[in-house]
């Protein structure tokens, strides 16, 4: 999806933003090292019932991901997704 500002483009194993780029400059704002990409749903559990410690939280995201084309009008563009995720 493009406007006059930004080119978005989404990652289909994930539907996470896979690039943004800004149109003004040219720079890519989506850091693509990350594990856990940019508006990527984690689902969090946690491992030990009620009890907080460091690695407590089992993280698991989408899967069997379809993504869709939504609106697409002058003013407003959307995409669909439509996935499994834990707990749901």
């Amino acid at each position: 999806m493009t406007n006059s500002h930004y080119a978005l483009t989404l990652d289909p194993k994930t539907a996470a933003v896979k690039s943004l780029i800004d149109k003004a400059n040219g720079n890519e704002l989506v850091d693509d090292q990350c594990k856990w990409k940019l508006g990527q749903l984690i689902y969090e559990s946690l491992a030990g019932g009620r009890e907080f410690y460091r690695d407590a939280f089992t993280r698991s995201s989408l899967r069997n991901i379809t993504i869709k084309n939504g609106a697409d009008g002058p003013i407003w563009k959307s995409r669909l997704v439509v996935a499994d995720l834990d707990g749901c």
